[in-house]
């Protein structure tokens, strides 16, 4: 954990293989509030949370919320009643509460610095829980951990919703773990979920430009 709080906000790598500085420059400038409509409004994970909404409820865990922007944008989703958003990188995290302020959910989330392979949250404590681009930074011998974490963090019958790359698409030399339909289903359907839904979002996809690898689950 040490190594990823001690890096720089301009070397961090974001979902979809944005720097921060990228992300600014996307948004129009260097503001959190610009940063934080950029990312709900245009960027994939913003747009993925308004199509599945209807899963997304209760009380919310987002692993790799990163800066919190998607945190703060489930905060603000009808059905939420708060979002705890975690992360093992403490620069990006100290973004999180002015986004939050920006987009008035200070007292609907909380955002701690967490390594989730290796923490317990309290059994059935979420109702759903989402999590964009992490998977593909975990090693293989901390997968089951992992999933069954959350699984235990998750009521039954809560939701999980996943959003990965696809394969090896964005070729960053961070990802460490490399997911696609089949394997994606055995490892959660060996660990307590039941798959909804399991697909490969591409080019030719509403979310465009990418290469995702897109999956809702429920707990079994």
């Amino acid at each position: 954990m040490e190594e990823y709080n001690n890096r720089k906000d301009e070397d961090f790598i974001f979902p979809g293989s944005y720097t921060y500085k990228e992300c600014y420059d996307h948004a129009g400038n260097n503001t959190p509030a610009a940063l934080c409509d950029y990312w709900c409004e245009k960027h994939q994970n913003g747009l993925i949370i308004k199509d599945y909404a209807k899963y997304i409820k209760g009380r919310v865990l987002d692993i790799g919320c990163a800066f919190g922007a998607n945190t703060v944008q489930m905060a603000q989703l009808d059905g939420v009643d708060f979002v705890v958003g975690i992360d093992v990188n403490k620069t990006a995290l100290d973004k999180s509460k002015d986004i939050a302020h920006y987009r008035g959910v200070t007292q609907k989330t909380l955002f701690r610095c967490i390594d989730f392979v290796e923490y317990d949250f309290a059994d059935g404590l979420f109702d759903s829980v989402v999590s964009f681009h992490t998977l593909e930074h975990i090693y293989l011998e901390h997968h089951k951990r992992f999933i069954r974490n959350i699984w235990k963090a998750l009521k039954k019958g809560g939701y999980l919703l996943l959003s990965i790359p696809y394969d090896h698409a964005y070729g960053s030399a961070e990802h460490v773990s490399f997911f696609i339909e089949n394997n994606l289903n055995r490892l959660l359907m060996k660990n307590g979920f039941k798959r909804i839904e399991c697909y490969r979002a591409d080019n030719s996809s509403k979310y465009a430009p990418c290469d995702l690898l897109n999956a809702l689950y429920i707990k079994r």
